[in-house]
């Protein structure tokens, strides 16, 4: 993901979900709830939570989504265009 600053590990609510038992029986290993953010070429906002361990830098500044505004949406994946008929 480009919200993340270099050294923040960030997933998305559905890997979090799926993984989660997984992560509660690690102790070394825990979450920070980010909040629903708008990112790139996704249309819906979606949760992220930014991973905690002992060895990761826990401190970063708020993640920068102003560039993924509310008003922006994905680029189509083709442009079509219209020819003269002959």
């Amino acid at each position: 993901m480009s919200a993340a600053y270099g050294g923040q590990i960030l997933v998305s609510n559905d890997a979090y979900e799926i993984h989660k038992e997984n992560f509660d029986k690690e102790k070394d290993i825990s979450f920070r709830d980010l909040g629903e953010r708008r990112l790139k070429d996704v249309i819906e906002p979606i949760r992220l939570y930014q991973v905690l361990s002992k060895d990761l830098r826990e401190d970063f500044p708020p993640l920068d989504d102003t560039r993924c505004s509310s008003e922006q949406s994905p680029s189509p994946a083709h442009k079509f265009y219209r020819t003269k008929k002959r």
